[in-house]
């Protein structure tokens, strides 16, 4: 019998562990190590496309600030680029038929109207959640690509969500035929030590860590100003690592160098030498903090739990497969001095400390991404898109039972 034919479609390399946080390169493997035939299908234009696109997009911008000074554009968020995007995708799935599920892991674009191929799509958020999350209001422009978004998921076979509060937003906003949340595994491929031999070294650690892009958005500056009030009542014996986030990307006043707060600017996995250090970093890290204000849970946290790191994060951002005092300490506010006291919790109580660090590995290490591949399958199964596969197939025997 044939495995299942999947088409994979991101914007972006999804054979790439850079490509967004890294989910589509573990969801990618997970479905092929789980024995499916996976085509990786990357839906952004070609670079030279997109120098084109690039110049076209400036050239109207610097006519339309002729009126509106403070205009702004998003590339991927242009009618201009959703079209040249467009265009490739219906080649694709010319060339591409043949598969058993198409699925997205976008909810901007679908093959609906080109093929008859099942539809699946796997996001995190959906575009007018983004816009409520950040506080701004939805222009012309952005209502044309809300109803896009709502399109897609309403004609979809299948929209599966990385989080509650994304498929909460969707059934309450929208008319998916099927929607589920289906969580995702660890992204990371570094090797966990004895828990209790990491345990033991990380409790002498004096290293915090904060990993994200968007220093706004992940409350990079809250944390710098949370540090600093606390390193000073520890004489400065601690040292913060800070990966994604360049000082230029912070106010001002925050920019100043400072000997116990290491910028280590974009880390690339693909590159041994990058990936050695992001991996150093998390093995030796003493708690993990993020006062992030909005978004999708990242995936960098659980990676963060799964090494024995307690994680510090701002309750007001949802976060949803944490518990305060279980794994974590989630704070109520975006206050500095709030975090700050949080961070003397954890150093002050040694036990809480390892309570917390124990529950976070446990809790990460029963979720791989093998067991997100297996529950994907079972719901397609369930919901009764690989009737075609099994058609096709020389046996009547299931493609995949659905696990007892």
């Amino acid at each position: 019998m044939r495995p299942i034919h999947i088409n994979l479609f991101t914007n972006g390399d999804c054979t790439n562990i850079n490509t967004w946080s890294g989910l589509p390169y573990y969801f990618y493997r997970s479905l092929r190590n789980h024995g499916m035939d996976v085509t990786p299908l990357n839906l952004a234009p070609e670079p030279r496309t997109k120098v084109v696109l690039r110049r076209a997009l400036n050239a109207r911008a610097r006519v339309i600030r002729l009126v509106r000074p403070d205009y702004r554009y998003e590339m991927l968020r242009t009618r201009l680029h959703h079209a040249v995007v467009n265009r490739k995708l219906w080649f694709m799935t010319r060339r591409h038929r043949d598969a058993d599920l198409n699925v997205f892991l976008t909810f901007t674009f679908s093959s609906r109207k080109f093929v008859s191929v099942p539809v699946v799509h796997f996001c995190d958020r959906t575009y007018e959640h983004h816009l409520e999350d950040i506080g701004r209001l939805p222009t012309r422009n952005d209502r044309a690509f809300i109803e896009i978004d709502r399109q897609n998921i309403e004609n979809a076979d299948l929209v599966l969500t990385t989080g509650q509060a994304c498929l909460d937003f969707i059934t309450s906003r929208y008319r998916p035929r099927r929607a589920f949340c289906l969580r995702t595994g660890n992204s990371t491929d570094a090797d966990v030590p004895d828990p209790e031999r990491l345990l033991d070294e990380k409790e002498q650690s004096k290293n915090i860590l904060f990993i994200g892009r968007g220093a706004q958005s992940r409350g990079a500056d809250i944390l710098i100003q949370s540090f600093k009030l606390f390193n000073q009542r520890r004489h400065d014996a601690f040292t913060l690592n800070i990966v994604g986030v360049n000082p230029n990307e912070l106010p001002a006043p925050l920019r100043a160098p400072d000997p116990n707060i290491r910028f280590h600017g974009y880390l690339d996995r693909s590159i041994p030498a990058d990936l050695a250090i992001y991996n150093g970093l998390i093995a030796s890290a003493k708690m993990f903090v993020m006062p992030r204000r909005s978004g999708p849970f990242p995936g960098v946290i659980r990676e963060a739990l799964l090494h024995c790191t307690p994680a510090i994060v701002s309750s007001i951002s949802h976060p949803e497969i944490l518990m305060h005092e279980r794994e974590s300490l989630l704070v109520d506010s975006l206050d500095p001095a709030a975090f700050a006291q949080s961070m003397d919790r954890l150093v002050d109580d040694p036990v809480l400390w390892r309570r917390l660090a124990t529950n976070g590995h446990r809790a990460r290490s029963s979720h791989p991404w093998s067991s997100t591949a297996a529950k994907f399958v079972d719901i397609v199964n369930d919901c009764g898109l690989l009737k075609n596969h099994v058609r096709a197939s020389s046996s009547n025997v299931p493609v995949c039972a659905p696990r007892s």
